[in-house]
């Protein structure tokens, strides 16, 4: 109780103005707009927050919130979040009054189930305090059922003056009332001691006490009990328990009417009384933890009676005392009291209703008096009880304002927004856990890189945004890279990267960051343009509408980027405009005639490039050995045609040539030289012998036929395989003659040629005429006989030892080791045999093999080598072993041999091989069938090589002793009904092993069957050779492993 509430209109006197007051200051949860003008400037906090601070459910969508008066305080601001530790919103301002000692605010037009967190601060003098320890409360679920006491005296009970109805026929307002509750839909119940109206309503429970006055309710709450006014005793549990017993969460409090002797007097102790009970039920909150609305009445007036005249103006006085004391506690305590008139605006006519009125007598309406009080109660207890609106929907996000998606701002603010007023955001960063986050938000210090957060909206009903919203963002501090240009379009010339060109139009290309504008500036021109730099980084810019002079510039770029970062300048790009053409001058130091080739020089205004000798025009002549002096100057050499006189004349075309711009040469001057070129001719030499070897090493000759007279002749002598050459010179005094007794020892064997030219006075040069002859002093005429070599079969050509070296003879008599380089010829280590190899001479320095003798070798390969063992890696098998289960392995030892083949072979120790077969190199058994009784095999066995040797070997296999994990299995019936199934008893099993007796009896006794084959069966037949159907008993015996099992076989027919 110990609240304020809400206004409604029955309201009165001070609360009625002081909520009024307070109506203007109030704000709606999550907004802060309303409540601004009431905040202070930033006022210092002076003092700790308000103490006692409380927050409770009260009735239906609201919470109270509750604390103590701190001294001094003008205001109290309420603050509220749904989430405790931030984001907090301004909700309310309460004025401050000298008189309250605890002050309270009720938060309205909550949804059921909504949780809610405040805090409150005063402001004094001197400042604000600091805000309260927050303090949290969760309004009533939707399903809470409220608990109603209605409280007072016989207008509550229902029982009238001198009633003889029955008591559960007495009701009261009470009917009326829940009726219109249960229409409005509000869940309740009626809670109290006393119980009358059953005949209306089950639900018949009050705390009404007929003829109780504000004295005996007081007794009744404090103690338990009370003495009525006929002097009886009225007892309804322990003393100060009454409220605990029945927990209400609203009072209906009508009472008053029985003052003095069922009369309106001694009102002022009356009022003490009721003030009295407002205590009780303030002591039942704070015992409970928990709000109590009391919804306190002005009582009803009565009947005037002209015996009673005072009566009426009493009970308006009571009233009026009433109000004012409930009035006062709500300013001074905060009590939870809304004021209901039931006096007059109920509207109850005060008549006989025999008489149009609304009373039964003169204290106690009837039916329609009953009625009209239900529908004042109703009025009040309408909009604190009407079910409050369930939240199930999940709240939108929005991010109001937020980063540039590229900035270089180390902060990022965030605002956020979403369609419901009253939530809290939660965030997630970078893919973290999301948690509540202040709003708006601010991260400061970004590193640069990239980030992104999710928000979602999270409503006092704990629904939460299925669908954050998110936003990425990158911080990028970093200033670009300066731009680099690296070309032009075109850069004409010699090199295509030079930024020398003719071109005048020029296209800028480079590289710069990715989407960065960059602006283009010009060291003397200033800034002449910008572009955007490509996702691949390439930068290009056209400045192809600006014809510009001949002349250099020096371009430079900057850059920024999509965040804002401004880059430095890059460097300079430096390019150079040249569009003067290059000129040619052509000059020789000979004044002519010539008879010579003569060199002319080539004299430039400006380097040039591609200058070749077939670029110029040359008449009577070719220019050839053209070659740079330095980068102005180059020199040639001019040969003139042969066999005339003439004048050679040498030129240069336009544009033959290039400079580093492009551009290309002007034409030169025209060069001419006259020539005079006769060189002596006809002439030829030859040796005089075909061949030089050790009878004319020393008088060797030469014949020459045709020479010039008069001119001189130059010869020379060289070998092919070297030596000192031999030269010489003379006149001619003949047109044919000799050079004879010439010594050749200095010269090696080999070709011997001889060259001989003649060179007139003039200086003409003859051509050079050749003539040859061998010489032979080192020839191989006897190769060494080598010895046979024998090597074991299978020995490869590389693994031969052959010899590297022969002795060999020359033809003078030298003698000398020569490198064979052997040839495999047919040789076959896998073939025995003799093989003959030969093997090519390895000459030295001035030898010779004119005969092309070889070295020789025998090689004898021996015959292959038989297998000499044949294993087998096991030689035992068990009884039962299936034919795909290996018995063992062969192996077989050869000295030449890895690769064998396996069979069974007839011979001694063959007994057995119809019972077994070899798979490649596996020994298998066919079939486990008829093995019993034989423990010992023997077979044999051939391993055969490639080369068709082969060894033969007997083995001796045992078979080892059947040892079955279980019993013998056995069939006990059968159906020897010649069918051709289930003809004959056996025991399968039995075949594994060696000794065995099977018995078969009759029930008298009489052996009908007895075998020691096991794979022998009984066809049923009795002594009379006929089949019986019926019991027979067997014995089993095997005596391998001491085993005898008996058991009744059945015949079936």
């Amino acid at each position: 109780m110990s609240n304020n509430s809400t206004p409604s209109t029955a309201w009165v006197t001070l609360f009625c103005v002081f909520l009024l007051t307070l109506a203007s200051a109030l704000a709606a949860p999550g907004s802060k707009t309303a409540i601004a003008p009431n905040k202070t400037a930033e006022v210092a906090a002076v003092a700790a927050g308000p103490a006692g601070v409380k927050a409770r459910p009260s009735l239906v969508g609201a919470i109270t919130i509750e604390w103590k008066a701190v001294a001094g305080a003008t205001r109290y601001i309420i603050a509220y979040s749904l989430s405790g530790d931030k984001n907090y919103t301004e909700l309310a301002t309460i004025n401050g009054t000298a008189a309250a000692t605890v002050y309270s605010f009720r938060n309205e037009g909550l949804g059921a189930n909504e949780t809610y967190y405040y805090k409150v601060k005063a402001v004094t003098g001197s400042g604000e305090t600091d805000y309260s320890t927050p303090v949290m409360a969760t309004t009533h679920a939707a399903a809470k059922v409220f608990n109603i006491m209605p409280f007072g005296d016989s207008n509550t009970h229902g029982t009238r003056s001198g009633d003889s109805r029955p008591v559960s026929e007495r009701v009261a307002y009470r009917k009326f009332l829940y009726d219109l509750l249960n229409n409005a839909q509000v869940k309740f119940n009626y809670v109290g001691s006393e119980k009358s109206g059953s005949a209306f309503m089950a639900d018949d429970e009050n705390a009404g006490f007929p003829g109780a006055r504000t004295m005996d309710l007081l007794a009744l709450l404090k103690n338990g009990s009370y003495q009525n006014q006929g002097g009886e005793t009225i007892s309804r549990g322990a003393a100060g328990r009454y409220l605990d017993e029945y927990s209400p969460d609203m009072l209906l409090v009508h009472l008053g009417t029985n003052g003095g002797q069922y009369g309106v007097t001694d009102s002022d102790q009356a009022i003490a009384e009721m003030s009295t009970i407002l205590d009780e039920v303030d002591a039942y909150e704070a015992r409970a933890n928990k709000e109590v609305t009391v919804v306190l009445a002005r009582i009803i007036s009565r009947i005037p009676n002209p015996n009673d005249p005072q009566a009426i103006p009493l009970t308006t006085k009571f009233n009026e005392k009433l109000e004012a004391m409930a009035s006062k506690r709500i300013a001074e305590k905060s009590d939870r009291i809304v004021m209901v008139d039931m006096e007059n605006e109920a509207g109850i006519v005060y008549n006989y209703t025999t008489q149009g009125g609304d009373m039964d007598d003169p204290l106690h309406p009837g039916t329609t008096g009953y009625q009209k009080m239900a529908n004042q109660w109703f009025k009040v207890m309408k909009p604190l009880l009407e079910p409050a609106t369930v939240d199930n929907r999940t709240p939108e996000t929005t991010i109001a304002s937020k980063p540039e998606a590229n900035t270089n701002s180390r902060t990022a603010t965030f605002q956020f927004s979403s369609n419901e007023s009253k939530v809290i955001y939660e965030l997630s960063y970078n893919g973290g856990t999301f948690a509540v986050t202040s709003n708006p938000v601010t991260f400061d210090n970004l590193a640069d890189g990239t980030y992104t957060i999710a928000v979602r909206a999270v409503d006092a009903a704990g629904n939460i945004d299925a669908t954050p919203a998110t936003y990425t963002w990158t911080v990028d501090t970093k200033a670009p890279e300066a731009p680099v240009f690296t070309k032009i379009t075109e850069d004409r010339g010699v090199y295509a990267d030079d930024q020398i060109t003719s071109d005048n139009t020029l296209l800028l290309s480079g590289t710069a960051e990715a989407g960065a504008v960059v602006t283009i500036l010009e060291k003397i021109r200033g800034q002449v343009g910008t572009a955007r730099a490509a996702a691949n980084r390439t930068l290009s810019f056209s400045y192809e509408s600006t014809a510009l002079p001949e002349g250099t510039y020096h371009f430079s770029a900057k850059a920024q980027d999509a965040a804002g970062n401004q880059s430095q300048p890059g460097s300079e790009f430096k390019v150079t405009v040249d569009l003067t053409a290059p000129t040619v001058a052509i000059s020789s130091g000979e004044a002519g005639p010539v008879k010579n080739a003569f060199t002319v020089e080539v004299k430039l205004s400006e380097e040039v490039f591609g200058l070749e000798a077939s670029d110029f025009t040359v008449s009577n002549g070719t220019l050839h050995n053209l070659r740079a002096v330095d980068k102005l100057t180059y020199t040639a050499t001019i040969t003139p045609t042969s066999g005339r006189e003439a004048v050679v004349a040498v030129s240069l075309a336009t544009g033959k040539a290039t400079d580093l711009a492009g551009n290309g040469n002007a034409a030169s001057n025209k060069l001419e030289t006259a020539y005079d070129d006769i060189a002596p001719s006809g002439y030829a030499v030859q040796f005089l012998t075909d061949l030089i070897d050790v009878t004319n090493l020393e008088t060797a000759g030469i014949g020459v036929t045709g020479a010039e007279v008069g001119a001189t002749y130059y010869f020379t002598i060289t070998s092919s395989n070297g030596g000192e050459e031999i030269t010489g010179s003379a006149s001619a005094t003949a047109r044919n003659f000799t050079i004879a007794s010439l010594s050749l020892r200095t010269l090696m064997d080999g070709t011997l040629t001889v060259t001989f030219y003649q060179v007139d006075a003039a200086g003409n040069k003859g051509r050079e005429v050749t003539a040859g002859v061998r010489k032979v002093t080192r020839n191989v005429v006897e190769v060494k006989e080598i010895p046979a070599l024998t090597v074991p079969f299978r020995t490869t050509y590389e693994s031969l030892t052959l010899p590297e070296q022969v002795e060999v003879t020359y033809a003078n008599g030298e003698k000398e080791n020569l490198s064979i380089n052997w040839e495999r010829g047919n040789y076959n280590g896998l073939v025995a045999g003799a093989y003959n190899l030969s093997g090519e001479l390895v000459l030295k320095p001035n030898s010779m093999n004119t005969d092309n003798r070889k070295a020789q070798i025998k090689v004898v390969v021996e015959p292959n080598q038989a297998p000499t063992v044949l294993n087998l890696s096991a030689d035992t098998f068990e009884p039962d072993a299936k034919d795909n289960e290996i018995i063992g392995a062969f192996s077989t030892t050869d000295p030449d041999d890895d690769a064998h083949s396996y069979e069974l072979v007839s011979g001694e120790g063959d007994a057995n091989n119809d019972r077994f077969e070899i798979r490649g190199n596996e020994l298998h058994l066919k079939s486990n069938r008829g093995l019993s009784g034989i423990t010992s095999f023997v077979i044999r066995v051939r391993s055969t090589d490639p080369s068709n040797n082969s060894i033969e070997q007997t083995f001796t296999l045992i078979k080892s002793i059947y040892h079955p994990e279980t019993k013998l299995k056995i069939v006990n019936a059968f159906t020897p009904d010649n069918d051709g199934v289930n003809d004959t008893w056996t025991v399968p099993e039995l075949r594994f092993y060696n000794d065995v007796d099977i018995q078969v009896f009759d029930r008298a006794g009489i052996r009908l069957f007895h075998t020691t084959n096991p794979e022998e069966g009984w066809d049923g037949r009795g002594q009379n050779g006929q089949v019986q159907q019926g019991s027979y008993l067997f014995i089993i015996q095997v005596k391998d492993i001491n085993l005898v099992q008996k058991g009744v076989l059945t015949v079936l027919k």
